[in-house]
């Protein structure tokens, strides 16, 4: 009799104790089920803020410009069409320049931003914003245009078309950053095949003035600067015909 009592004490005791274990098991399984979930959630509520803030809705809008310009220069190629805007806030400027092709073999048209938060944008925008340069004072080799100039301290113009790198094709130089009293330096965009236009590297920031001399017959671009108060520095860069890259051959002091 004690020993058939004894038995079923164990087997209580024994069910008890599976019984908290379980119980146990659940309420931890529960407990990380409610961390993690929390833990996503807390994920999701972050990244919904954040989502949030960089929405277009949240943006400040764009400050109203103080002056808009914009003119068209059609005479400045055959080739394509000039149309020039400068868009003046408060504190910056910027300057637009849209090419338009006229044939239809070249109907792409082609736009360039001079944004002045982009550290490549030399360009120097009081050329453009003074109404006794920017549209008033442009240049082209190609149809003639104010051709017979004289030049002044380097400068040809705010806009200067001619064929710079002996493709056939009309580039564009738009004066840039001053070069203090040896005039402006000129940002080259040489047009391609298609008829987009690229900033070329080397004239951009080799040659920098706008070429006083252009030799077709032998690829070469010439520029005189000055060097000092009595001294003026000639330069001579050349196209290679069989790489078709530019290299300069005469960095000569002229007195």
């Amino acid at each position: 009799m004690k020993t058939r009592k004894r038995t079923k004490h164990i087997i209580l005791n024994t069910a008890l104790i599976v019984i908290t274990i379980s119980v146990s098991t659940m309420c931890a399984i529960l407990i990380f089920g409610l961390v993690v979930a929390g833990d996503r959630y807390s994920d999701f509520v972050e990244t919904a803020h954040i989502e949030k803030r960089v929405t277009p809705e949240s943006h400040t809008p764009p400050p109203e410009p103080l002056s808009v310009s914009r003119c068209m220069l059609p005479g400045l190629s055959r080739q394509f069409d000039v149309d020039l805007e400068t868009v003046q806030y408060e504190d910056s400027v910027f300057v637009t320049v849209s090419l338009h092709g006229k044939s239809m073999q070249q109907r792409t048209d082609h736009t360039i931003v001079f944004n002045p938060l982009d550290p490549d944008a030399r360009l120097g925008v009081w050329w453009y914003t003074d109404p006794e340069y920017g549209c008033s004072d442009v240049t082209s080799y190609s149809t003639g245009h104010n051709a017979d100039r004289e030049k002044h301290d380097n400068y040809w113009g705010t806009i200067v078309v001619a064929d710079l790198n002996f493709d056939g094709r009309d580039d564009i130089a738009m004066a840039s950053d001053s070069a203090v009293s040896s005039g402006p330096y000129y940002t080259f965009l040489t047009q391609t095949a298609d008829g987009k236009f690229v900033t070329d590297r080397f004239l951009t920031e080799e040659m920098r003035y706008f070429p006083d001399e252009i030799d077709r017959s032998r690829r070469r671009l010439t520029t005189y600067s000055p060097a000092s108060s009595v001294d003026k520095l000639k330069q001579v860069f050349e196209l290679d015909p069989a790489t078709d890259e530019w290299k300069m051959i005469v960095h000569d002091l002229l007195p």
